[in-house]
């Protein structure tokens, strides 16, 4: 069963191993960048647990109080199509279901597995950034609402 802890410095030299692992070099969050996520107040970093060990990341940012953007995520590719991925997103949405509207996120155009992912896990397509990476590429803006799911939970239109 899946666990997530608030990311600690001491984490992330492990962090770093698992983002070198899933993204291009262009890609990549830095120590640096890893630390400014994690010392931010407004950005819960979360390690991905799994039997005591860090097998994963997700980051957020809290764009106000009812919007949260995923900055990013990542799992170990040693435990990739297990349905981890699924049961983070799956443990946020229902932490974040009574206060947030919905979760947005950037994804590459070119990443045609995360983009199957997110869609599988109820995100819409809702726009694109041109060349919002380095290397020119586009990013689609995905967003799952979170408001749909209380409704459904609570019966309400």
């Amino acid at each position: 069963m899946i666990k997530l802890f608030e990311a600690h410095q001491a984490d992330i030299d492990k962090l770093l191993e698992i983002e070198n692992q899933c993204f291009k070099e262009s890609d990549r969050l830095t120590y640096h960048g890893f630390y400014y996520h994690i010392m931010r107040s407004n950005s819960p970093f979360l390690s991905i647990i799994l039997n005591g060990k860090i097998v994963g990341y997700i980051g957020l940012k809290h764009l106000s109080n009812k919007i949260t953007r995923i900055v990013g995520i990542a799992i170990d590719p040693a435990y990739h199509s297990q349905g981890y991925g699924s049961e983070v997103l799956k443990i946020l949405e229902k932490k974040y279901s009574r206060s947030l509207k919905r979760f947005d996120l950037e994804v590459r155009q070119d990443n045609e597995k995360a983009i199957k992912f997110y869609k599988k896990n109820g995100y819409i397509q809702t726009g694109i950034k041109h060349n919002y990476y380095s290397d020119g590429t586009d990013a689609l803006i995905l967003r799952k609402n979170l408001k749909c799911l209380m409704q459904k939970k609570t019966g309400q239109n």
